[in-house]
C-alpha cells in the first residue's frame, strides 16, 4: 500500500495487518456500501465516503473521494454528494457511479474527469411530491443495459431502470410497501433481489413491520419471495454467479440461499451482521456485533476458509456513540477478491480499511 496515504494496523491477536486511510483532522472515510465494490478489479483505484462531524446524516451529507493506488495520492470531491448508500465503483473500469437528487452520475478515477448524467427519475414523477430516496445503491445490469432505481416519493414505492444508452427511464410497479436494496441479478439482466422493509407511520413513529424479507423480481412481471418467512433475516446481496444469496439470519448466522433449489442452508453458525462471500465461495468475511465480559459492545472482523473450516478474527473497534453516518464495518471482498475493503474505527474517527486476502487465506490454511 502506499505508505504516504496509508497507515498499517495489525490486529493483536491474529496478527494480520490492515492498511488504514490517512485523512486531515476531524475527517471520516468510510468504505462504500457493502452490496457493490468499492475498487477497480485491478485495485489501481479505491472510492471511499467521506464526511465531517458537522457535514448532516447518511442521508445527506457525505461527498466523495478516491485514491490512486499507484501515486499514493488522495482525491476529496467535496461537490460529489451522495444518499444513503447510494455509490458504487464499476470493477472493470474504475468508474464510480452515484445518485444526487433525482438524477443518477459516473465519473473517472481521474482528478480533471467531468461528471457524465446517465439518467434521471421524471420530473413529473417529483414535481411537488417529496423524493426520499432515489436508489438504496446503483445496480447495473448483467448486460450493462438498464441501471436499477428503487425510489421512495412520499409514502410509495418504485422499482425502475434507467436505459443507459437512451437515459431514459423505465418504470415497473410502484407498492405501498417499503421496498430497498434492489440489487440485478449478476447472471440474469431481466432478475432483480428486492428486500422488504418496516414502514414508519411519518406522524408517530410506528412501525408496520414486514412478514417476508426478500423477492425476485422479474422484468416481465413475476414477483415471488424468496428464502425464509419471518422477521429474521436481512443483509442480502447476490453471489458473484448469480446462482446463489448470501444473508444474516439472526438467530442463526451467515445463510447461502441457492436459487435453483430455494433451499438455505447455514454457513457459519453464531456469527454475522453483515456478511459476503468470495466469487468462488470458498472464503467468506463478516462483521459482528460482540460483547466483553464487562458488558462493552464492540465489532469485529472475522474471515472464514470453508476449505479447512477454520475462521480468524483480524479486526476489533468501538462502536460509535453516535451513528448518523451509518458506520458499520460493511465487509466486501474486492479486487477480484485479492482484499477485503471495510471500515475501521481508531481515534473516535471512522476510517477506510483494506486487508490483503491472501494473508487471512494464509492464516487459516
Amino acid at each position: 500500500m502506499p505508505a504516504a496515504c496509508f497507515a498499517p494496523y495489525t490486529h493483536s491477536g491474529s496478527g494480520i495487518t490492515s492498511w488504514v486511510l490517512r485523512a486531515p483532522a476531524a475527517v471520516s472515510t468510510q468504505s462504500l456500501y457493502f452490496g457493490k465494490p468499492s475498487t477497480a478489479d485491478d485495485l489501481r483505484v479505491l472510492w471511499f465516503a467521506w464526511f465531517t462531524p458537522w457535514a448532516g446524516l447518511a442521508s445527506a451529507g457525505r461527498m466523495l473521494g478516491f485514491v490512486d493506488m499507484d501515486s499514493g495520492t488522495v482525491t476529496w470531491l467535496p461537490d460529489h454528494q451522495f444518499a444513503d448508500g447510494g455509490a458504487a465503483v464499476d470493477p472493470a473500469t474504475g468508474d464510480v457511479i452515484w445518485a444526487s437528487g433525482r438524477h443518477v452520475w459516473r465519473r473517472a478515477a481521474d482528478a480533471s474527469a467531468m461528471p457524465r448524467r446517465l439518467g434521471s427519475l421524471p420530473y413529473e414523477m417529483v414535481k411537488g411530491r417529496l423524493l426520499k430516496r432515489l436508489v438504496t445503491q446503483p445496480s447495473v445490469s448483467a448486460d450493462g443495459s438498464r441501471l436499477l432505481l428503487d425510489t421512495r416519493i412520499g409514502l410509495r414505492c418504485f422499482l425502475g431502470a434507467i436505459d443507459l444508452a437512451e437515459g431514459t427511464y423505465e418504470p415497473w410497479f410502484s407498492s405501498k410497501g417499503h421496498f430497498n436494496h434492489a440489487q440485478f441479478s449478476p447472471g440474469d439482466p431481466d432478475v432483480a433481489l428486492i428486500a422488504a422493509e418496516d414502514e414508519a407511520d411519518e406522524s408517530t413513529g410506528i412501525l408496520r413491520r414486514y412478514t417476508q424479507r426478500m423477492f425476485l423480481y422479474h422484468r416481465d412481471g413475476h414477483f415471488h419471495p424468496v428464502g425464509p418467512g419471518g422477521r429474521k433475516v436481512g443483509h442480502e446481496v447476490w453471489g458473484a454467479s448469480g446462482r446463489s444469496i448470501w444473508f444474516i439470519d439472526f438467530t442463526q448466522g451467515v445463510m447461502r440461499l441457492d436459487i435453483t433449489t430455494g433451499e438455505s442452508e447455514l454457513v457459519w453458525p453464531r456469527n454475522g451482521w453483515h456478511a459476503h462471500a468470495s466469487a468462488c465461495e470458498r472464503y467468506v468475511v463478516c462483521d459482528h456485533r460482540s460483547s466483553s465480559k464487562q458488558g462493552v459492545a464492540f465489532y469485529v472482523l472475522r474471515f472464514l476458509n470453508r476449505v479447512t473450516g477454520k475462521s480468524i478474527q483480524f479486526a476489533r473497534m468501538a462502536i460509535p456513540e453516535d451513528d448518523e453516518q451509518h458506520q458499520h464495518p460493511h465487509p466486501r471482498f474486492c479486487a477480484g477478491d485479492a482484499a477485503i475493503v471495510y471500515t475501521m474505527q481508531m481515534d473516535g474517527r471512522a476510517a477506510v480499511a483494506i486487508a490483503a486476502t491472501a494473508d487471512l487465506i494464509a492464516a487459516t490454511g
